[in-house]
Order: C-alpha cells, then sequence, then structure tokens
C-alpha cells in the first residue's frame, strides 16, 4: 500500500492539486506479485468538496508463470488510477 500525507492538501480550497511521483519498490504494494522492478509513476491528488481525488498511471513488472506450458516470464503491468 502506497500512503500520501494530504492532510495540507485537505485545507487548500477545491480544485486544488499537487503532483507526486512514485517510484516503490517491495512487497508494501502487493504481497502476491512477485515484483522485478519499482512501481513508478505520476499522481495527481486533486482537492475535491468531497474529499482527495486520485488520478494518474501506475506500472510495474512482474514475473508471471505461463499457463500452457509453465515457464515463468516477466510482463509488464500498468494500472490506470481515478479514485
Amino acid at each position: 500500500m502506497i500512503g500520501f500525507n494530504v492532510s495540507q492538501l485537505l485545507k487548500l480550497p477545491t480544485g486544488a492539486s499537487r503532483h507526486v511521483e512514485v517510484d516503490e519498490l517491495g512487497d508494501s504494494i502487493a504481497a502476491d506479485l512477485r515484483l522485478v522492478s519499482p512501481t513508478r509513476g505520476s499522481l495527481r491528488l486533486m482537492r475535491t468538496a468531497d474529499g482527495i481525488l486520485v488520478t494518474g498511471t501506475l506500472s510495474h513488472q512482474v514475473e508471471s508463470t505461463c499457463s500452457r506450458c509453465l515457464e515463468p516470464f516477466v510482463r509488464t503491468q500498468t494500472i490506470e488510477i481515478d479514485d
């Protein structure tokens, strides 16, 4: 899990935003994934009337196993965030 301190952003008026760069390596993101690269990307945190809107894209490489031949391979996984 990736966390950001948004307490100062919550004090700003609606529409205020902040950009953050993500470069995380390790099991803190997903313990069940076999990550072979850091999770990287850019996120925009925007103050709304109801809280914080997070948008952006994150990507990393994971080691998977082919379901046909059972050989390991590395694939890039990209995550679009709009929450």
